[in-house]
């Protein structure tokens, strides 16, 4: 039996140096506030060996002197859950201008091989509460079955689907290995989607 992928599910075979882009088989919402010192987390596919420089969101309601950071963790195979230390992280994403915004990564550009990954932000207290963020939309598939839950009712929490993501208490500025974390599932858009640049 053949594989038949939408228009909306097609993966790049390889990534153009000097170009950002965003998880693929996304759809798009305005999302909704953060709560600061609280890390949400959602899946990031990279399906081609990719070199990364810098990382960036979409504020789409700003807030004066606020700030956002962003990160990405491994993924535990055996849980569906991220783990480790953080592979790569941002200083500050000002929140005062309603506009994409991106820093270069804090160690440098960093090579992530094919395979699932787990971006997250972590707000401020300015920021946190009342800056909104671009993030997928409650209809987004793979969410689901990426993620996966032992509660049936945060994999079908709405009619158009899933649009769950992760969360973990963490004070902001500093970003813990997950290894042992306890994850709080949540539903909604309540999280920020991603955009990388290529070196």
């Amino acid at each position: 039996m053949s594989l038949i992928i939408p228009p909306s599910q097609v993966l790049p075979a390889s990534y153009i140096s000097g170009n950002f882009y965003y998880p693929p088989g996304i759809t798009l919402a305005a999302g909704s506030v953060i709560a600061a010192n609280v890390i949400r987390l959602i899946p990031l596919i990279i399906p081609a060996p990719v070199v990364i420089t810098s990382m960036g969101i979409r504020v789409t309601t700003a807030q004066a002197s606020g700030n956002a950071q962003l990160a990405i963790y491994a993924n535990n195979t055996a849980t569906g859950r991220p783990t480790g230390n953080a592979l790569a992280s941002t200083g500050n994403l000002s929140t005062t201008t309603g506009t994409a915004v991106s820093a270069s990564l804090s160690g440098g550009n960093t090579a992530f091989a094919p395979a699932v990954y787990w971006v997250g932000i972590n707000n401020d207290s300015t920021a946190g509460g009342t800056a909104i963020y671009q993030t997928q939309s409650s209809g987004v598939p793979w969410m689901g079955y990426l993620m996966g839950s032992a509660t049936e009712l945060n994999l079908a929490n709405g009619s158009t689907a899933a649009g769950m993501n992760l969360s973990v208490a963490q004070t902001y500025n500093t970003w813990p290995d997950l290894t042992s974390a306890s994850f709080t599932e949540n539903t909604g858009t309540a999280s920020a989607m991603l955009h990388f640049k290529v070196a």
